[in-house]
């Protein structure tokens, strides 16, 4: 009854001195694909183990590309969703909140933000390995390609991480000293 009364105070011990909190903070995810051909289908796979969890707080996807996009039509962008939760949109450089970085013939780059709110951060995070972004550009158009080698897209996610406690090495060196005095003295009483 001795023994299991001393291990429990040695993982109380060990509990209690866990104490520093590692806020993991702000987490961003990048990705960048090159653009080979018209209405090309990409797909951005983030984090392949477990990402860490949103905190609830909102987040964002910024898309940044370059290619033969019109900038005198809205015909011309990308449709995105992330991990096919219908959490997407469509972005490209007429439409709303876009920034235009360099804009000639057969030559526009782009980059455009959306946020995400808390809610569909938490589903995102929580329920999936890894973040998947799918961007299709629109076919009738012919989006993206033109005749330039640098024509690309680019997936920024960014979200706040739930903080988790992280045992400090001390913590870690009294639990093993304490199972290792456990163990020593289980075989010298035999």
């Amino acid at each position: 009854m001795r023994k299991a009364t001393a291990i429990k105070a040695l993982f109380i011990s060990f509990a209690l001195s866990v104490s520093s909190l590692a806020n993991a903070g702000l987490i961003t995810l990048n990705e960048l694909q090159q653009q080979t051909e018209a209405g090309q289908l990409f797909n951005f796979g983030f984090g392949g183990s477990a990402i860490p969890l949103s905190d609830g707080t909102s987040g964002s996807l910024t898309i940044h590309a370059r290619g033969d996009y019109d900038t005198n039509t809205t015909t011309e962008f990308l449709v995105w969703d992330i991990n096919g939760l219908g959490i997407g949109g469509s972005a490209g450089p007429v439409l709303g909140g876009t920034t235009i970085l360099v804009n000639n013939f057969n030559d526009v780059e782009w980059t455009q933000t959306f946020s995400i709110d808390g809610t569909s951060m938490l589903a995102i995070t929580a329920a999936f390995e890894q973040v998947s972004v799918a961007l299709n550009g629109n076919q009738g158009a012919g989006v993206g390609v033109g005749f330039q080698s640098d024509e690309f897209v680019e997936v920024s996610f960014s979200y706040n991480a739930v903080s988790q406690a992280v045992p400090e090495p001390s913590a870690l060196a009294i639990l093993a000293l304490g199972l290792i005095g456990f163990g020593a003295r289980r075989f010298t009483k035999k």
